[in-house]
C-alpha cells in the first residue's frame, strides 16, 4: 500500500465486508477470488464461514490460502474440504452435475478434492518412527501436487492452532503427528515458516514443562537480547551503506524448538548456548551477497569451520544462501564477544526459504494463467525453469513424488510397495503365513481381484483361510520378489511334500 502522511494505510480499513447471512461481516480483502468466481462457490463459502464459531481464526486460515496465490482448482477443492470432509457428506447430485459438464464450477478441482478425502483415512498418530515417515511419503505420492501438499499442511496448522478443542488424547495424537510428520513434510518442501511454527506449537503440547522452563530462561535475557540485536543491526547497516550496497537487515530470535534441539547437545546446559539471536541480510543480487559477505568479514573476525555457500551448492530443496558466523573483533563489553550467527541472500532467495517450492508459483504464476500441475510434470518443469535462471539461482529439484506406493492394513500400518503391486504382494508383505493362507482381499472396504493394482492409500483387507495354499498363477503377476521367492518357495515345498508321500505308497 502507499504511504499517506507517513502513516501506512490498513488494507482492512479500505478493504470492503462480504456479509454472510443476517449476521456474520468477513473482510473480502482475505477471501480467496476463487470462493467468489461462481454462485455455487460463493453458497458453499457463506454456508462454511456461517458455521465458524470463531471468525478470527477462520479469516487467519482464509488470508494464508489467499496469501500463497494458489491456482482456483486448488483453491476450490480447499473449500469443499473445509465444508464436507467425509465421504458420505459430500452432495451426490454435485458430483453428478460436474461429471456430465467438464466447464462446471469445481469441475476441476473434485480430483483434489478426493486426493484429500483420502488422506482423512490416514492414521492420526503413526505408532512410531518408522511409521511416520511412510506417512511422509505417502502423503506425497497420494497428494501428488505441491500446491496441494501446501493446502494441506496450512489446514494441519490451522487444526495444530486450535488443540483447546479436542480432547488431551486427541491434542497429543495431533502435535506428535505435527512434529513427526507434518513439519518434516513442510521441511522437505522447503516451507519453513510452516515448519517453524509447527514445531513450535507441538514442542509446547508434547513438552510443555520444558517449553514453560526454556520460555523463563530466554525472557530473563530479554533485554540483553533486544539490546546486542539493535547494536548489531546497526552495526551491519552502517558497514554496509559505507561499501555503498542497498539492503535490509533482519534480527532475529531462534525458535523454542530449535533451542531446546540445541539444549541437548550441550547437555541441557542453557548458558552454553551462544547463538539465541541471528541476522538475515538481504540484498539485490548475488554479486552484492559476496560483497557484504567480504565486508562483514573485515569488520568482524570469521569463525572457522563456520561458514556454508548454500548459493553455490544449494540444498537439495533448492535453498540458497551464505551462511557465516563471527565474533565481534572490537574491544567491547563481553556480551558482543559472543558468535554472531548470519545469513546473507538475496530476496528471491528469501522467498524461496520463505516458501519452499510454493515461491516458484507465488511470485511468478500469478501473473499468468493458472495451470495445475501433475506429479509427472513437475520435475521436469521444475529442470526446464532451473536451466533458465541466471547467476545460480536454481529453482529445486527435488524427488517428491515416489516410484513406489504407500498402502494400509486395516489397523493402519504402512506398507511401502513398488507400482502396480497386488494384494497378493501386500499380503506377503505382512507376513509368509498371510501370503500363503490367502483367499481374496477389500480394497478400500470392496473386494477386489488379485492380480488387481493397488494404489497409495488404499486400505487393503486380506482374507485367509486355514486350508488355502498359494496358486501358481499367481506366480503370473506378483511384482515383488519377496512374494515370487514365498510362492515358489511354497509350491516346492507343497511338491516335496506330495513325492514324499507318493514314495511311501510304493514302499
Amino acid at each position: 500500500m502507499g504511504n499517506l502522511s507517513g502513516t501506512e494505510i490498513s488494507e482492512d480499513i479500505l478493504s470492503p465486508t462480504i456479509t454472510i447471512g443476517h449476521s456474520a461481516d468477513i473482510n473480502s480483502s482475505v477471501v480467496p477470488e476463487a470462493f467468489l468466481t461462481s454462485p455455487e462457490a460463493t453458497s458453499l463459502f457463506e454456508n462454511w464461514y456461517s458455521k465458524q464459531s470463531n471468525p478470527d481464526a477462520a479469516a487467519a486460515l482464509l488470508k494464508n490460502l489467499k496469501q500463497l496465490s494458489l491456482s482456483p482448482a486448488t483453491l476450490q477443492a480447499a473449500l469443499l474440504f473445509l465444508q464436507y470432509q467425509a465421504a458420505d457428506d459430500f452432495p451426490k447430485e454435485f458430483e453428478y452435475k460436474t461429471s456430465i459438464d467438464s466447464k462446471a464450477s469445481f469441475s476441476d478441482a473434485l480430483p483434489l478434492y478426493h486426493r484429500m478425502l483420502k488422506v482423512q483415512q490416514f492414521p492420526v498418530r503413526p505408532k512410531n518412527s518408522e511409521q511416520a515417515e511412510l506417512t511422509l511419503r505417502m502423503l506425497l505420492t497420494v497428494l501428488g501436487d505441491v500446491q496441494l501438499l501446501t493446502v494441506f499442511l496450512v489446514l494441519q496448522l490451522q487444526q495444530l492452532k486450535q488443540l483447546d478443542s479436542l480432547s488431551p488424547k486427541e491434542r497429543d495424537e495431533t502435535a506428535w503427528t505435527a512434529l513427526h510428520v507434518h513439519a518434516p513434510l513442510a521441511g522437505r518442501l522447503g516451507i519453513f515458516w510452516i515448519k517453524a511454527e509447527m514445531e513450535d506449537r507441538a514442542f509446547r503440547q508434547l513438552e510443555y514443562e520444558n517449553y514453560q522452563n526454556l520460555k523463563k530462561k530466554i525472557a530473563r535475557k530479554r533485554s540483553d537480547r533486544s539490546e546486542s540485536v539493535e547494536i548489531i543491526s546497526e552495526k551491519i547497516r552502517h558497514i554496509l551503506t559505507e561499501a555503498g550496497i542497498t539492503h535490509d537487515v533482519q534480527g532475529r530470535y531462534k525458535r523454542f524448538y530449535s533451542i531446546f534441539q540445541k539444549l541437548e547437545k550441550v547437555e541441557n546446559n542453557f548458558d552454553r548456548i551462544q547463538d539465541l539471536i541471528g541476522f538475515r541480510i538481504l540484498v539485490n543480487g548475488i554479486d552484492e551477497c559476496y560483497a557484504a559477505l567480504s565486508f562483514i568479514h573485515e569488520n568482524w573476525t570469521p569463525i572457522k569451520n563456520r561458514f556454508k555457500d548454500y548459493i553455490a551448492n544449494p540444498k537439495s530443496n533448492g535453498y540458497q544462501s551464505l551462511h557465516t558466523t563471527v565474533t565481534d573483533s572490537q574491544n567491547g563489553p563481553l556480551r558482543y564477544l559472543r558468535p554472531i550467527e548470519i545469513q546473507i541472500r538475496t530476496h528471491k532467495m528469501h522467498r524461496m526459504a520463505e516458501y519452499g517450492v510454493a515461491a516458484h508459483w507465488l511470485y511468478k504464476e500469478k501473473r499468468q494463467p493458472s495451470i495445475e500441475k501433475k506429479a509427472g510434470q513437475i520435475e521436469v518443469s521444475l529442470a526446464e525453469q532451473s536451466k533458465a535462471e541466471s547467476h545460480n539461482e536454481t529453482m529445486p529439484l527435488i524427488d517428491l513424488f515416489s516410484e513406489n506406493i504407500y498402502v494400509m492394513t486395516p489397523a493402519r500400518e504402512i506398507r511401502e510397495l513398488p507400482q502396480a503391486a497386488t494384494p497378493v504382494d501386500f499380503a506377503y508383505a505382512i507376513h509368509t503365513e498371510v501370503g500363503n493362507r490367502m483367499t481374496g482381499a477389500k480394497t478400500n472396504g470392496n473386494i477386489t481381484r488379485l492380480d488387481s493394482s493397488l494404489q497409495s492409500g488404499d486400505t487393503v483387507e486380506i482374507l485367509t483361510s486355514p486350508r488355502q495354499e498359494p496358486r501358481k498363477e499367481w506366480l503370473d503377476f506378483v511384482k515383488t520378489r519377496h512374494a515370487r521367492n514365498k510362492i515358489k518357495h511354497a509350491l516346492h515345498e507343497r511338491d516335496r511334500e506330495v513325492r514324499r508321500k507318493e514314495g511311501f505308497e510304493m514302499l
